[in-house]
């Protein structure tokens, strides 16, 4: 194999790389793939290129994933320049010899991916400023010059979206600075640090699409976000009031809100986070109260949780968690007892768990936490006895744990790790035995883990760890082998025991006597349980089905699963009769009329149409799987045949279906009633029933009814009828009508309207009656009464009046006539007076004298 290096001015052509490469492939480990479908791990270990040949080290460094290809920085022939690779020998290059000659290094470095852009700072032999590449000779430009001829020395370099954010020097000061990578869009965001002072920002952080960052101005150094604009640039809280510094150190995103460490005078350095507003910018929890601190170190998110390490003073610097309250801030585990600490160091998140590297009982190991007490586990004893296996440069990739790690045997070299003893291996021995190829610069991009090593031959050079292994296709389920089907439509599954893999298919239909021109290729095909074989091929064809699977690495399956079967014309299934019971009046009913049908070949079995019975609808349901049938009201069968309907089946089978509507007795119905009776009368009769029906004939009867509010009402003759009596002197002509309910048997309710005729009343009669009295002791007008008792008679000039009597001035008592009078010795008068029908009073009462001797 040769390759070539194209460099500004110089071909180099070195043969002896490949050979190289070659020899470099045989010290990696070749590593199992698992048997259960999950996506491959990586599984071979090589030298991807001696970018310096011989002894000499390439050193690369800044390794960076942008869109799936490396770019890194390396030193070739001297100097130190940019280079890219898409995992491959012939596609790893050097990008540009950005500071032309082979001593002279453009030294890039802050290499940071926005989109498919690499922005970098480079030194092009005058001054050191801000780059871009897309990965091309042509494609790597000064973006701008910031500082004339000074270094713009660009730093802090962040994508926050599609923006570029970085700290640089604008020939006064060092301040915040942001690009879409051209020209006119690279320019500085704010002078903090008005004049020549530098707002200096540190600590660049992207949370949401927000930059936050750390920047001095009068108030000492604080925390300051920024949304791309002079304005909304601000310091967001003076954590620590006046000159002197909060100082916020390791910016860390968790969701939509930054945590952060930072110093004030009450709390000393402490947890902190903040929301981007000044409100919500707040200490989370003081975990070591007074004037010492607690130190939070190694901030890390694991989805919605910070990890950290901090000590309480109770306990030494062992791992915590944070969900950003008070309450829900604490200590995980004592890993290393009492005042002693475990010291958590390379805090990584690999899926929902934490990996992290922890001192217990002397030994530095591999230790794992799901947030727990009990999730918080030493992982493997890589290094076994008092010694450490020192992990380090721990990186998430492809949900497995890949770091550095010391064993006595085999020296510092590569390891993986699912987080169980058993799942954590070593990967590779670069040098053999107990040397060390010390990986650094884990890093991954597309479907390739890249690191630099050294091998003590080649020196540090890029390295890579691939997954070579190609992945196994199994066809799950679909005609058998050697089968013939007659199904109508053929679904064949099949999976990959890696679960990035996609899948290739090929069909290759022959009849017999037929002689294939070629076979067609493979082509992208859906993958598990649902491959359609579209369209369906005719009866009596050979089909030949192949699929093989496609990792994400680009490994393919050079022995796809194949079945072979023939295709045959299909036996339609077979309608049987069906017998069917429902109630009269009963509502849609679902008839499984598919129960006793049957498919020869086991096929569908679906209902394409249903004719119309004489007695009630049917119609096809739930996609032809059920026939609803509704009798017609009032309809049954008791004394006549059953109802009947057919049914036709997809292939064109029918067949009938006979239904017995049993009779129900329906409930009588209750229809309102108005009737009318006189005033004061009693029981009067009230045939309610005339006008209510059965639908059955059954009998009427009422059962029950309510009380009106101005009479009464009862059941008589059995039920047959009722009696109504309105109370006394009620009427309905100056007032509302009467009103009942009654129910029959069965349920069925009506209202009674009753309306009460008032009675004939006389004329008004304003004329007083004339009172005579008719006989007495004595007529005359003065009488002489000897006896002390008298009787008097009296009448009125109005038959019906009544009376009142008195004697001399006493009160008019009722009186009647004859009236008998005992009055004392002396002379008295009596008179008594009429009073009519309507309360008329005869004002001049009838009187006579009556003298009293006593004798």
């Amino acid at each position: 194999m040769l390759k070539s290096h194209v460099r500004t001015g110089m071909v180099d052509a070195r043969p002896h790389l490949a050979v190289l490469v070659v020899a470099a492939m045989s010290l990696g480990l070749l590593l199992v793939r698992p048997t259960t479908a999950e996506a491959a791990p990586l599984d071979s270990v090589a030298i991807l290129e001696d970018l310096r040949f011989g002894s000499a080290s390439g050193n690369p460094r800044e390794l960076t994933d942008v869109a799936g290809n490396l770019f890194f920085a390396a030193t070739d022939e001297g100097d130190t320049e940019l280079w890219m690779s898409d995992g491959t020998f012939l596609g790893t290059n050097q990008v540009h010899d950005i500071n032309l000659g082979p001593t002279k290094s453009s030294s890039p470095r802050e290499l940071t991916a926005v989109g498919r852009t690499l922005f970098f700072a480079a030194f092009d032999g005058n001054n050191t400023e801000l780059w871009k590449s897309d990965g091309t000779r042509v494609g790597t430009q000064l973006v701008r010059d910031l500082a004339g001829p000074q270094d713009a020395a660009p730093i802090e370099l962040t994508a926050v979206g599609r923006t570029l954010f970085f700290s640089a020097f604008d020939g006064k000061g060092r301040e915040l600075f942001k690009s879409d990578g051209t020209f006119g869009g690279t320019g500085r965001v704010k002078d903090i640090g008005p004049g020549d002072q530098s707002g200096h920002p540190l600590g660049l952080t992207d949370v949401a699409g927000t930059l936050f960052f750390t920047a001095v101005d009068d108030g000492g150094r604080e925390l300051w976000t920024s949304n791309g604009t002079e304005a909304g640039t601000v310091r967001l809280k003076d954590i620590n009031p006046g000159s002197a510094d909060s100082n916020p150190t390791a910016l860390t995103a968790v969701g939509d809100t930054l945590y952060f460490t930072a110093y004030n005078e009450k709390s000393s350095v402490e947890l902190w986070k903040s929301d981007g507003s000044p409100a919500g910018t707040v200490m989370v929890k003081e975990l070591l109260p007074g004037v010492l601190s607690a130190f939070p170190v190694g901030l890390t998110a694991v989805d919605d949780t910070l990890f950290f390490a901090a000590s309480d003073g109770e306990h030494g610097k062992e791992l915590w968690t944070s969900d950003g309250t008070a309450a829900g801030t604490g200590q995980v585990a004592d890993l290393a007892t009492g005042p002693s600490a475990s010291q958590p160091t390379e805090l990584t998140a690999v899926d929902d768990r934490l990996f992290f590297s922890a001192n217990v009982g002397g030994e530095r190991e591999l230790w794992t936490s799901d947030g727990t007490a009990n999730g918080t586990t030493k992982v493997k004893d890589i290094n076994p006895g008092v010694a450490s296996s020192t992990p380090n440069q721990l990186v998430a990739f492809g949900g497995v744990l890949y770091f550095s790690a010391l064993d006595a045997a085999n020296g510092r070299e590569l390891w993986r790790s699912d987080g169980t003893g058993v799942g954590t291996e070593r990967m590779s021995d670069i040098v053999a035995g107990a040397g060390s190829g010390e990986p650094k610069s884990l890093t991954a991009a597309g479907p390739i883990l890249y690191m630099s090593a050294d091998d003590v031959v080649q020196g540090r050079e890029l390295w890579s760890a691939k997954d070579t292994i190609a992945p196994d296709t199994i066809i799950t389920s679909g005609p058998a082998e050697g089968s013939a089907t007659t199904a109508s439509r053929v679904t064949i599954g099949f999976r990959s025991d890696d679960s990035s893999a996609t899948f290739e298919c090929r069909v290759v239909l022959s009849v017999p006597g037929d002689v294939l021109a070629s076979v067609p290729a493979f082509k992208p095909c859906t993958s598990a349980d649902a491959h359609v074989l579209d369209p369906m091929p005719p009866p009596g064809t050979t089909v030949d089905f192949a699929v093989r699977a496609l990792d994400g690495a680009g490994n393919l399956d050079s022995t796809p699963a194949r079945r072979t079967f023939t295709t045959a014309a299909a036996v339609p299934p077979v309608a049987v009769d069906d017998v069917v019971t429902v109630v009269e009046d009963a509502g849609p009913t679902k008839v499984d009329v598919l129960a006793n049908d049957s498919n020869p070949q086991d096929g569908p079995v679906t209902i394409v149409s249903v004719g119309q019975p004489g007695k009630g609808t049917a119609v096809v349901a739930e996609a032809g799987s059920l026939i609803s049938y509704e009798p017609h009201p009032d309809q049954c069968t008791d004394t006549d045949e059953a109802d009947t309907f057919g049914y036709t089946l997809n292939g064109g089978s029918t067949a009938k279906v006979s239904v017995t509507i049993v009779c129900v007795d329906d409930a009588p119905v209750a229809v309102n009633d108005d009737a009318t009776a006189l005033e004061n009368a009693v029981d009067v009769s009230l045939d309610v029933l005339a006008n209510d029906t059965d639908p059955d004939g059954g009998p009427l009867l009422i059962a029950s009814v309510t009380q009106p509010s101005n009479g009464t009402v009862r059941v008589v003759d059995a039920g047959s009828g009722l009696r109504y009596s309105p109370t006394p002197g009620h009427c309905s002509d100056p007032g509302e009508s009467d009103s009942f309910e009654y129910a029959l048997n069965g349920g069925s309710r009506a209202t009674v309207t009753l309306t009460v005729a008032c009675a004939p009343r006389p004329p008004d009669d304003s004329t007083p009656p004339e009172t005579v009295i008719t006989t007495a002791p004595n007529l005359l007008t003065s009488s002489l009464w000897l006896a002390s008792t008298g009787t008097f008679s009296f009448s009125s000039s109005e038959p019906g009046s009544t009376f009142e009597c008195r004697v001399d001035t006493g009160p008019y008592v009722a009186c009647a006539s004859p009236h008998r009078l005992s009055v004392p010795f002396g002379q008295h008068t009596f008179a008594v007076r009429a009073r009519d029908a309507s309360g008329n009073v005869d004002p001049t009462p009838a009187t006579l004298r009556v003298l009293q001797f006593g004798l």
